[in-house]
């Protein structure tokens, strides 16, 4: 009988640590967008949907959104999310963005020059643009070749930065094809690779390829945001769809960058992984929360900040421009508890 190689993470690895009191409901809010809202700018009416990125714009108590298809235009919102004292989402103006046919999945500010970065995920193609003050546009060199084997639909997800800058991470929404056949008695645990490379897009080649073992085996699941804690401490966001229940599940969890499993000598190439995340859960969204005070249920999320002071944490979901059912966007405003 030969040997099975099972190159799984241990639940010892993986251990879920559930924070019961991650937020505080009462000081938390909630917001919906119909679908059917536009934003007019200039002489194009902007639908407003698709929703898959969000990040803390230079002014304070605005945000950056960013779409996943152009409608009819590739750009950024700047919405303003009014909280605590009162509850209004504003849209304030829109940015188009010089590049065609732009979907856009996550967006992001370099902590230290002021350049927004946009994961761009096509069916067939995956990268990273630089969009720099003086609106000249870089795409990062060093994600050339993770096309070759990308799933459809299932390139770069989520991106964020270490916090002194040096460093930009970008997930893969869900685990690429095998360059190689799979030797006959292994068994491969769907991992995702989250890759770190220098910011500098001169120097943007692939530092490590970390790997993230998805929480939720099933062929719906994927990462859907990644989101910088502190230097070491990164959130991953899973979203998962159960069609049959037609609902979501979203579960956020934890992945220390400086406490990794080691891959030694394995059987088959984990696409180029050499250091294993090892999950902790932090929270679940599986059913219905108390939001403020409204009770709300799982949407497609998909994009996530934190707010300009840190003490809110904000979800949003992608609600594909309201599908057959008219969904909305939906804006979850968490109040991170002390």
């Amino acid at each position: 009988m030969k040997p099975t190689y099972i190159l799984a993470v241990l639940s010892v690895l993986c251990a879920q640590v559930m924070a019961q009191s991650f937020y505080a409901p009462e000081k938390s809010y909630y917001f919906e967008i119909p679908d059917n809202a536009v934003y007019i700018n200039n002489r194009d009416s902007i639908r407003i949907g698709g929703i898959s990125g969000i990040e803390p714009a230079p002014e304070n108590g605005e945000f950056y959104l960013i779409m996943d298809k152009p409608s009819p235009k590739s750009g950024i919102f700047t919405v303003f999310i009014k909280f605590d004292t009162g509850n209004e989402v504003s849209f304030k103006r829109f940015q188009e963005i010089p590049v065609m046919n732009l979907e856009g999945e996550s967006i992001r500010i370099h902590p230290l020059n002021n350049s927004i970065y946009i994961s761009n995920e096509g069916d067939r193609s995956t990268n990273v643009y630089q969009f720099m003050p003086n609106n000249s546009v870089k795409k990062i060199k060093g994600l050339r070749s993770l096309t070759k084997e990308m799933k459809f639909n299932s390139g770069i997800e989520g991106i964020c930065f270490s916090p002194d800058g040096e460093f930009l991470y970008a997930a893969i929404e869900r685990p690429p094809e095998f360059k190689n056949k799979i030797p006959e008695g292994t068994v491969v645990s769907p991992v995702c690779p989250v890759f770190q490379f220098f910011a500098d897009n001169n120097k943007a080649n692939i530092i490590t390829t970390f790997g993230y073992p998805l929480q939720r085996k099933s062929s719906g699941n994927g990462i859907s945001e990644i989101l910088t804690v502190n230097d070491s401490i990164i959130w991953i966001i899973e979203r998962d769809y159960l069609k049959k229940e037609d609902r979501n599940i979203v579960g956020i969890y934890a992945v220390n960058i400086n406490k990794t499993l080691h891959l030694g000598d394995i059987p088959v190439n984990l696409h180029n992984i050499t250091e294993l995340f090892r999950p902790q859960q932090v929270f679940e969204f599986a059913k219905q929360i108390k939001i403020g005070n409204t009770t709300a249920k799982p949407g497609n999320i998909e994009a996530a900040c934190f707010s300009h002071d840190g003490r809110f944490l904000i979800l949003v979901t992608d609600n594909n421009f309201g599908n057959h059912d008219h969904t909305p966007t939906q804006i979850y405003v968490l109040r991170i508890a002390e």
